[in-house]
């Protein structure tokens, strides 16, 4: 059953989504909608649209900035929720051909979780990098992502991804005290992906110099018995 956004059905808001490219409207979240008259309502959208803008700003900042694998998604999946209006989120990310999970918030997922090689999420995503509504995303894979997929309850995919190769995805809850997100919502969404995906690069430095930490401390650990 579709839903209703004013007379625009969801399923046609998700497809309106322009990507950052193509995003030449006069702002940055353009809402198709009955234009708001009451001057009180035009300036409280204005303002959401700007923060959000600002946060996605500070995320690029903020990733910069990261040492270690547990601050920087501490800074991603704080920085979501906060902005979104959500209570649960997972990170997965591709590393040696799978996905795996990197962080949860809300979730309760072991922790050493992982999707089989080439999963049936990831070639949905991989045929059509663009946000998914998770009950349609269900409808598109088969077996046992099928039913873990559906026992997390969540409301939107977000491919993680940089000139439309996947590189993970987040799974993220439904919103707090709404029945849908707002058609900003869902390009905040899509531009966060995009953000990620364009310092996948970088992300994996942290990742690799993390685990080289550990690594190092756990030598140390050992060498210390020894002595």
């Amino acid at each position: 059953e579709i839903k209703e956004s004013g007379k625009v059905s969801r399923h046609e808001l998700m497809n309106k989504i322009p990507s950052a490219e193509e995003n030449t409207s006069e702002f940055l979240f353009p809402d198709d909608r009955q234009s708001i008259t009451q001057p009180a309502d035009a300036s409280s959208a204005y303002f959401n649209r700007v923060e959000a803008l600002i946060n996605l700003i500070e995320l690029c900042k903020e990733i910069g900035y990261a040492e270690d694998e547990e601050e920087l998604w501490g800074v991603v999946i704080f920085g979501l929720l906060g902005q979104i209006g959500s209570r649960e989120a997972a990170i997965f990310l591709k590393e040696h051909d799978q996905m795996l999970l990197k962080a949860d918030r809300g979730y309760i997922i072991d922790a050493n979780f992982h999707l089989p090689r080439r999963s049936s999420i990831e070639r949905v995503l991989t045929r059509d990098p663009s946000l998914h509504y998770a009950k349609d995303l269900i409808e598109k894979i088969t077996g046992e992502e099928k039913t873990w997929l559906k026992s997390l309850n969540a409301e939107i995919i977000i491919p993680i991804m940089r000139h439309e190769i996947i590189f993970g995805f987040i799974i993220l809850g439904k919103p707090i005290g709404a029945n849908d997100y707002h058609i900003d919502d869902l390009l905040y969404l899509k531009l966060f992906g995009e953000i990620l995906g364009s310092f996948y690069d970088s992300i994996k430095r942290i990742l690799y110099v993390s685990e080289q930490k550990k690594i190092w401390e756990l030598k140390e650990k050992r060498h210390g018995y020894f002595i």
